[in-house]
């Protein structure tokens, strides 16, 4: 919809920055979050840092979907675990052999969801 909307011309609906993202409801930790993409990515690690002379870092951080949802009707359908590990083959695919797209294309459907 977001993109046949731009495509058509329809700017002023769809113009601007667009966030999808978790329910409110579904938010995670950034701590949760960063252990999540440690264990999907199988390897690596993460630790908090001394804070004494650092700038304020957020525990929690928030995307604010409401206009997906207001203009689009859009709303998550993954849950925590399956947005983490997707996002992680995604990275996994692109990084060794910047071929994404191929697998995006390969997994589109999965992303919809089927009565």
């Amino acid at each position: 919809m977001l993109g046949a909307g731009l495509l058509g011309g329809s700017f002023g609906t769809y113009e601007g920055s667009w966030n999808f993202g978790p329910s409110v409801e579904s938010a995670k930790s950034v701590s949760e979050l960063a252990t999540r993409i440690v264990q999907a990515w199988e390897s690596g690690s993460w630790a908090v840092q001394d804070q004494a002379n650092q700038l304020h870092e957020s525990t929690n951080l928030q995307l604010s979907i409401e206009k997906a949802v207001t203009v689009l009707n859009w709303l998550p359908v993954w849950d925590f675990a399956t947005t983490v590990n997707r996002t992680v083959q995604g990275y996994k695919q692109f990084r060794p052999s910047r071929n994404s797209l191929k697998f995006q294309k390969k997994n589109w459907h999965r992303t919809i969801p089927h009565d």
